[in-house]
């Protein structure tokens, strides 16, 4: 049987990894009551004629679009 240790590490696990890729599907009012801004992280990798191009993009919008993306 796990001990409470372990069963609150798994807990915390699948609490901070929602909100870490969240952040990526399009933004988390992290800090609500608080404060009421869209924190958002938008990586994306292109590929070019013979070259790889990494564009990461992250930041705070004041709001979630319609079709769920954070980012303005």
């Amino acid at each position: 049987m796990k001990s409470k240790r372990d069963v609150f590490g798994i807990i915390c696990f699948y609490l901070l990894s929602h909100l870490i890729l969240d952040l990526f599907g399009g933004g988390i009012f992290f800090l609500y009551p608080v404060y009421n801004k869209v924190i958002f992280i938008n990586a994306e990798l292109l590929f070019g004629q013979n070259r790889i191009i990494s564009s990461l993009d992250y930041g705070v919008s004041k709001y979630i679009d319609e079709n769920g993306s954070g980012e303005p």
